[in-house]
């Protein structure tokens, strides 16, 4: 699709669910909630679902 410019994204800096909820562990947050998100550049609008292998919110509690 060619939206944003070549080196936009370097997936060895993706930081995987897993790893977020390691660190958030260690201190002591507790995962209250996680879902996906995808973007539609077509329609413009953003979705929210189960897939959480690329874009995804996190909701911890201390």
């Amino acid at each position: 699709l060619k939206l944003l410019p070549q080196g936009t994204h370097d997936w060895d800096k993706f930081i995987k669910p897993s790893e977020m909820d390691e660190w958030a562990r260690h201190s002591d947050l507790t995962l209250k909630s996680m879902i996906g998100m995808t973007y539609n550049p077509f329609t413009k609008t953003y979705k929210l679902e189960s897939d959480v292998s690329v874009n995804y919110l996190c909701f911890y509690q201390k």
